[in-house]
């Protein structure tokens, strides 16, 4: 292990003597120092140090995610940041008698700064390993408190107290259920003593529930609930849908897509609510909505109409593709109120971008996967879904949506077009597209920590 050399130990150590001629407020965010822990503890002893838990992260388990971790000692990162630093190595001709050791205090802060000293350090400290200690924004008090940059009445030196890490992104839900909690299954159905009874249905643990109410499980807060119960918990319209329902802690991402395909997959119903204010008419498929449920019928209306009249633009293309064929217009096939929402709102970049990438099929077959990518890019322009059952906001919502349009689109040609597009180059493309979203998404949920 590289130590300070006695030059740069007289610069930290000149650096320490400034800050304690001008010390910084105490009410100052930023942690004071202490000179004397500089000397690194021997090797020996460095192996076994243990992380240091914040007063409020104690209880948790250190295999959680989001859990406070600090493996490595501060003075690693000073001497980290001092043999990153060229200044701290950097000598000078004598000029006029002088050395190193007389030069002006202030020339050498001066130096410091534009070396990017401070900039090193800020980004050095915060010891980011893994993906669950990723710097949180700016914005918020959390990183204003854990950020440890160098200012010039600061010295360099370990803080007293432990550096608060940043939490991971919080997981969502398929990922939390099918992968996170998963982790615990050798401890499912035996709780701990005073845990026993279910913060959601208030009975008690037996093994005679399990069948009606789904395993006894722990919550990675360390609280434990039937799991059903917990997704009853989870398909409720309130805002702490997404926390635990005793400590009140945030678990995951709450998205309505997410939680209506879990909840789908244990047959359990989706609360919905009335709107805020009156109902309105959908512009599109001329229906009354007042709640919630109709916003997401009429959503649903909605992607099957447009994947109907792609498909009809393709099978318009393919007519006019053949030989000696007269031209028809899209108005012979399509309402003329459907032409504008077909060719006027289709960038033809984009255009170009999916034919190359998804080329026509060799046998003249509809190109189905160029109709649902179309359908899906003509979908999100006029801001659909607007139900909060299908809302999302992570990469797995959005595969998961594309996905949830290619399956309306398999269900309608089974139901309409099957005769013209069954075992033809363009229906196996399709469904090879299909099963790259569904490893897609399988990555996202089960893929590695």
């Amino acid at each position: 292990m590289a130590h300070f050399s006695q030059q740069q130990r007289d610069f930290v150590a000149s650096l320490a003597g400034k800050a304690l001629e001008h010390p910084a407020p105490m009410a100052n965010t930023v942690p004071r120092f202490d000179l004397a822990p500089l000397t690194p503890p021997p090797e020996d002893e460095s192996e076994g140090l243990q992380p240091v838990l914040p007063a409020a992260d104690r209880h948790k388990r250190t295999d959680e995610p989001g859990a406070a971790v600090q493996e490595k000692p501060f003075w690693l990162a000073i001497e980290a940041l001092a043999a990153a630093d060229e200044l701290a190595n950097q000598t000078e001709a004598p000029t006029n008698g002088s050395n190193r050791g007389d030069e002006d205090l202030q020339v050498r802060e001066h130096r410091r700064t534009e070396s990017g000293f401070g900039d090193s350090a800020s980004k050095l400290t915060w010891f980011d390993e893994t993906a669950y200690r990723q710097p949180v924004a700016s914005n918020t008090r959390t990183s204003e408190d854990a950020r440890v940059t160098l200012h010039h009445d600061t010295p360099l030196a370990p803080p007293q107290q432990p550096l608060p890490f940043a939490k991971a992104p919080l997981p969502t839900l398929p990922r939390y259920v099918d992968h996170i909690l998963k982790k615990f299954r050798s401890s499912y159905n035996n709780p701990p003593y005073g845990f026993e009874f279910c913060p959601v249905c208030d009975c008690q643990f037996t093994p005679e529930l399990i069948e009606q109410v789904g395993d006894y499980i722990p919550l990675t807060c360390s609280h434990w609930v039937h799991y059903r119960c917990w997704l009853h918990h989870v398909s409720r319209s309130y805002p702490q849908h997404d926390s635990c329902p005793v400590c009140n802690e945030r678990l995951f991402q709450w998205e309505g897509l997410t939680a209506n395909m879990i909840c789908a997959r244990e047959n359990i119903d989706m609360e919905t609510s009335q709107l805020a204010g009156a109902g309105y008419i959908d512009q599109a498929t001329k229906q009354p909505v007042n709640d919630e449920h109709d916003q997401y019928a009429n959503d649903c209306a909605f992607i099957e109409g447009v994947l109907a009249r792609f498909f009809d633009s393709e099978a318009l293309r393919l007519l006019n593709a053949r030989p000696n064929a007269p031209p028809l217009s899209v108005a012979h096939s399509l309402p003329p109120q459907n032409v504008a929402t077909i060719y006027l709102t289709t960038e033809l970049t984009r255009q170009q971008r999916i034919e190359n990438e998804h080329p026509n099929p060799t046998d003249s077959s509809p190109n189905l996967t160029k109709v649902l990518i179309d359908s899906i890019n003509y979908i999100l322009n006029q801001n659909c879904p607007r139900s909060r059952l299908l809302s999302y906001e992570s990469d797995l919502g959005s595969v998961l949506f594309a996905h949830l349009v290619w399956i309306k689109f398999e269900r309608w040609l089974f139901e309409n077009t099957w005769d013209i597009v069954r075992n033809t180059e363009g229906w196996w493309k399709f469904k090879e597209h299909g099963l790259r979203m569904q490893s897609k998404m399988t990555k996202m949920i089960f893929g590695s920590d």
